[in-house]
């Protein structure tokens, strides 16, 4: 039998590993069985192969939370087709480097973000294959997915070739522009087959996603496991959370595991309703990005008890959940993120790929059959960060006596903000294309309610305004990527003498 994805969607009746109910996904408030969800993608698989979408096609995704998100991933991977899956809060600019870079064929969206993507109807390549799935809209195909008749052949088991693409999942790099990370059916079943063996995943089992479909959070953390294993996924709207909202839902919805990033749950703890009497049923909480301080896990402990916080280190490359931090361990491994799960082979290296003994700070490298197979049209980059099948991480770490992780540095410069990733790189590059500024360097600093944000370090070649940079920025880069603090110099950035930006200075001006 092939490695079929959709065959976390296609269960038998008689199959034990599924809830009593046979309820797949909740979604603004509808209920999705598995053989609704099933039939759905089935009707929407064959509507894209009837506008010309074939086997390796890439097909892009550009939605708010909904079903839908379900539809056109399981329908993809019944045509054996790509799936781009873009962030919602992408502008114009950043849309289009992804349509551009993956060479998708058709597009679907829905009718809160179609706006954003209108510039798209005179698109050389996508004519007719712009599908709204919500109202109606000039130059864009209304699709009515409940609607769509199905095609028997589409249930054939002739699944993709383990090393057959089926995902790109984009990350901005330090290149700055976003590359795809190719997956397979195959490394994304492995992702989510490894979290049902790590956390003992069951048909009882409900998660609550937050994350948007659009990043990896969304699919790859524990929503696509708990589909595997039989469970319920309840769908958040991926907007901002309401903590007394959010409660409510957790305890109506009988929610066992979520993925919540610090900011949500330290609102929780601030309300009335987050408490063991309002009978909650939740065993997990997990997060990453950062670490967990110890009194916050303590804190959701007490108020729930029986529920851990769980700290995951992984990335888009795969992994997502390679490497954690079960709670157990909060207190004697203060500070790191964890061991490698069942799947995850983990080292810390040095420039020449050797092993360094404990204690001795390294390159963060990790080799599991759910990592991806390089960057789409990147050979190089692919050569470089997937060394000997092993994911270079570009984290600098160390390992205990024990093997646990510990993060020293980010050599990418990566900024987490809110539970966000930004890459300097890719503001860097949009700044410096205004035509007043000389130099630009995008660093991390602390804030009180992001934990951090991006502050523009800029060097202006002509009279400019923030206000001016902002509303240039704003054009370019989704809201979460824009600098929130600016700071203009006239003294040229630091520099190597190959030309290199010296960021260690840029932050040492700073602190000083």
């Amino acid at each position: 039998m092939h490695l079929r994805l959709d065959h976390l969607i296609s269960k038998h009746p008689a199959s034990g590993a599924v809830n009593e109910r046979g309820l797949a996904v909740v979604a603004r408030g509808r209920e999705h069985t598995y053989a609704d969800l099933n039939r759905r993608a089935n009707g929407l698989a064959a509507y894209l192969r009837s506008v010309g979408v074939r086997r390796g096609d890439r097909v892009l995704g550009f939605m708010h939370n909904r079903v839908e998100w379900f539809d056109l991933f399981f329908a993809v991977a019944k045509l054996r087709a790509v799936l781009v899956p873009a962030n919602h809060f992408l502008v114009p600019d950043e849309l289009e480097h992804l349509i551009q870079d993956s060479g998708a064929v058709a597009v679907v969206t829905d009718g809160e973000l179609v706006a954003g993507a209108d510039f798209l109807v005179d698109h050389p390549g996508l004519a007719n294959r712009l599908l709204l799935v919500e109202g109606q809209r000039p130059g864009w195909q209304s699709v009515d997915v409940a609607a769509l008749p199905v095609d028997p052949a589409l249930e054939l088991d002739e699944g993709a070739a383990t090393d057959e693409p089926f995902l790109l999942q984009y990350t901005s790099g330090t290149t700055g522009r976003p590359k795809g990370a190719v997956h397979t059916q195959g490394t994304v079943l492995l992702n989510a087959l490894s979290q049902v063996g790590d956390f003992q995943l069951g048909p009882r089992d409900v998660m609550f996603v937050v994350s948007s479909f659009g990043w990896v959070a969304g699919f790859h953390g524990f929503t696509l496991a708990t589909l595997l294993s039989g469970g319920t996924v309840v769908v958040g709207s991926g907007h901002a959370l309401d903590p007394v909202e959010l409660s409510r839902t957790l305890v109506e919805r009988g929610v066992t595991i979520t993925a919540l990033p610090i900011l949500v749950m330290r609102k929780l703890l601030e309300i009335e309703e987050f408490s063991a009497e309002r009978g909650f049923q939740l065993r997990m909480i997990v997060t990453g990005g950062e670490p967990v301080p110890v009194e916050l896990m303590r804190a959701i402990g007490e108020r729930v008890p029986g529920c851990d916080v769980v700290q995951f280190y992984g990335m888009t490359e795969f992994p997502s959940s390679g490497v954690f931090l079960l709670p157990g361990y909060a207190d004697t491994k203060l500070g790191s993120v964890g061991k490698g799960g069942v799947m995850t082979q983990l080292r810390v290296v040095d420039d020449a790929m050797q092993d360094l003994p404990p204690g001795v700070v390294g390159e963060v490298v990790i080799r599991s059959p759910a990592t991806a197979l390089g960057y789409w049209n990147r050979p190089e980059e692919s050569a470089v960060a997937f060394a000997e099948g092993w994911y270079r991480t570009g984290d600098l770490g160390r390992l205990d006596e024990d093997g646990f992780l510990f993060i020293s540095g980010r050599s990418k410069d990566m900024i987490i903000t809110g539970g966000l990733n930004v890459y300097p790189a890719e503001v860097e590059q949009v700044l410096a294309r205004h035509p007043a500024v000389g130099e630009a360097a995008v660093v991390g600093v602390p804030d009180d309610r992001f934990g951090e944000v991006a502050l523009a370090v800029v060097v202006p070649r002509a009279p400019v305004t923030v206000e001016e940079l902002v509303s240039f920025a704003s054009e370019r880069l989704a809201k979460y990527k824009r600098p929130r603090r600016w700071l203009f110099q006239e003294q040229p950035l630091p520099r190597t003498v190959s030309g290199k930006l010296k960021k260690f200075e840029v932050r040492d001006r700073l602190d000083g």
